[in-house]
């Protein structure tokens, strides 16, 4: 089974029918990250957790973005625009 640059994977196919199409198409050499071999089960295990995988970085993005949103809305200032007043109980923790 292929695995191309995009993160996407190609058919499940007998390992010498997919290194013969690699070899006779140098274009589908260069679009493929990886060749990976195993029994039809392993490879359906291995496409099914990617497609977790990816299915839950999409939900992270969304979340982060929400909550970058909230933060934005609410006017909570984000560590650097944090200003520590000399002489205030909160310069006095950074010194010691």
């Amino acid at each position: 089974m292929q695995e191309y640059r995009d993160g996407s994977f190609g058919e499940i196919r007998e390992g010498s029918e997919l290194l013969k199409k690699l070899a006779d198409n140098p274009d589908e050499m260069v679009r493929t990250k990886a060749v990976h071999f195993g029994t039809k089960d392993e490879l359906q295990r291995m496409k099914f957790s990617n497609a977790q995988m990816d299915r839950l970085m999409r939900k992270m993005e969304q979340l982060d973005r929400k909550l970058s949103q909230i933060i934005v809305a609410l006017h909570i200032p984000t560590p650097g625009e944090i200003q520590v007043v000399p002489g205030s109980p909160a310069a006095e923790e950074n010194q010691s």
